[in-house]
């Protein structure tokens, strides 16, 4: 398997055929060849090629887990967010998880990642950790 991109459309190669990975997933992408790790010239998509690659493992480790994201959006040399409520805007198919929260003294509604698009995702939104 091969991840590609052109322009904001990403690609895999499976098997010598080049299938677009929106035909595959619910995901939109969006900013794919932003650095997020500008010493190592690693890009959004290559980062979103890598959760995509890990995936069978990672989603064994967060099943039915609510997820905490440290967020870096303009890359890991820039400031950074951490995020346990599910961003404003997410999807419909993106299972959430309320727990109320006795230091902040409201519902807290935390994205669990129970589905490869979820994982995906996620990646999209430029968490270069998730716990």
């Amino acid at each position: 398997m091969k991840v590609g991109m052109s322009g904001e459309r990403l690609f895999i190669t499976l098997f010598d055929n080049i299938i677009n990975m929106e035909d595959l997933t619910k995901v939109s992408f969006t900013n794919l060849e932003k650095v997020l790790y500008p010493d190592l010239e690693l890009s959004k998509s290559r980062i979103i090629d890598y959760y995509i690659r890990i995936a069978p493992l990672m989603l064994g480790l967060l099943k039915n887990r609510v997820i905490v994201m440290n967020r870096y959006p303009d890359g890991v040399d820039k400031d950074g967010f951490y995020e346990k409520d599910a961003p404003a805007g997410i999807p419909l198919w993106v299972e959430t998880f309320k727990i109320y929260s006795e230091t902040a003294k409201r519902e807290i509604d935390y994205i669990v990642c129970n589905e490869l698009d979820t994982l995906i995702w996620m990646a999209n939104l430029q968490p270069l950790r998730l716990t």
